[in-house]
């Protein structure tokens, strides 16, 4: 609820020092956005190379972006980061405990709690062609996207880069108001895991360094299978500024050595600045 008040609050700020009288020119395309969100998403995720339970994250979640849009085509990039709590979904507060003894033979009885926390990050970048422009418009093209997931305790750790296909639909319901959504999929990329044996180490290289010498490997559909759903709503306050929310739904299933299969859903505000 804390995590709600906030996106609320924020939302409400933006409008209150943003707020202006859309004029004649709203229903145009703007040519450059910049912009940024705020928000909170919540992962499920079973990786069963390490684990067999399943881990749930709670994590605050910011997102920068940059977007060129014309008559025909789209250019967009976007960084997002998230950080957060990230522990055993049916095991909250678990405690871990050891027994002591002193000299005299008495013992002492210690705990302490199992926690991690979690890191992720996705930088994207995308291309759009239109398809069909009129009273929905539609667009396709491709994505290039690094996909990081960087738990403290290492139970779903992985990095992705892949090229996905993407399709874009959106629509005016009103002269300042669109509702939009992006769907993407990925064809061929570079996953990086720990190796089955679950270490990464060498006498010589660097950790970093021998985790992707050791856990890259190229994958295509029988490989590495994910969904991405995004439904946008932006309100146009002016020419300049623009608000909205932004919703996303993103399953993923990588089936080597063992199965790490996840879904996420995140719920954002933005506010971006056209020029």
């Amino acid at each position: 609820m804390n995590e709600i008040k906030v996106m609320t609050v924020w939302l409400l700020m933006a409008v209150t020092l943003q707020a202006q009288q859309p004029d004649s020119t709203s229903n145009r395309l703007n040519s450059y956005q910049l912009g940024f969100s705020l928000g909170y998403q919540s992962r499920q995720l079973l990786d069963e190379q390490k684990s067999a339970l399943v881990y749930q994250s709670k994590e605050f979640q910011g997102l920068l972006f940059f977007k060129k849009e014309r008559e025909k085509s789209m250019f967009s990039t976007s960084l997002n980061f998230g950080m957060g709590s990230y522990e055993a979904k049916d095991k909250q507060g678990r405690q871990l405990y050891s027994v002591d003894y002193h000299i005299d033979g008495s013992a002492t009885h210690d705990s302490m709690p199992v926690t991690s926390g979690i890191l992720t990050g996705k930088l994207k970048i995308t291309y759009l062609r239109n398809l069909s422009d009129r009273n929905i418009r539609w667009m396709a093209g491709a994505t290039i996207q690094d996909h990081l997931i960087y738990p403290e305790n290492y139970v779903g750790l992985l990095n992705s880069i892949s090229l996905n296909a993407a399709l874009y639909v959106s629509k005016n319901i009103q002269a300042n108001q669109t509702i939009s959504a992006k769907f993407e999929i990925p064809v061929i990329g570079i996953n990086t895991r720990l190796p089955w044996h679950n270490t990464a180490s060498d006498p010589v290289k660097p950790e970093i360094t021998t985790f992707f010498d050791k856990g890259s490997r190229w994958v295509t559909l029988d490989k590495y299978q994910s969904v991405e759903l995004n439904i946008y709503y932006s309100r146009k306050l002016s020419t300049r500024w623009t608000i909205g929310a932004d919703y996303e739904f993103n399953w993923m299933r990588v089936p080597y050595y063992q199965p790490m299969k996840s879904f996420v859903n995140r719920i954002s505000v933005f506010t971006s600045y056209n020029f």
